[in-house]
């Protein structure tokens, strides 16, 4: 499904990252076809329920390559390569409470790491 939670999320990254629109429209594609991993984590970052939850307090976007079309958004710290260039994470504002498209604003922090 077409996540509202998600996609707002995305176009925010999109924006910190500067994409142009078609990398944005290739990005958005790319996540919402639910099939690789980052896509998987975005979904296990909003979806975090109880026991879930101190693991997945952040989520890290990052370009794929420099100048690359696509992003991972992974829990763990980029890789060094990537800290040199520009990297968002979304962050649980409240640890506890769920994410939903009503308190998105809220409740996900959007911080941009300038390497």
């Amino acid at each position: 499904g077409n996540d509202p939670r998600a996609a707002w999320i995305l176009k925010r990254v999109s924006i910190i990252l500067g994409m142009r629109r078609e990398k944005y429209e290739t990005l958005h594609t790319r996540f919402f076809s639910g099939e690789d991993m980052s896509s998987k984590n975005l979904a296990r970052f909003l979806d975090a329920k109880e026991e879930e939850l101190s693991l997945v307090r952040v989520l890290y976007f990052y370009p794929d390559k420099k100048g690359g079309d696509y992003c991972n958004a992974n829990m763990d710290l980029p890789p060094t390569d990537a800290l040199k260039r520009k990297v968002v994470a979304a962050v649980r504002a409240h640890g506890d409470i769920e994410i939903t498209k009503e308190n998105l604003r809220e409740a996900v922090v959007m911080m941009e790491l300038a390497g």
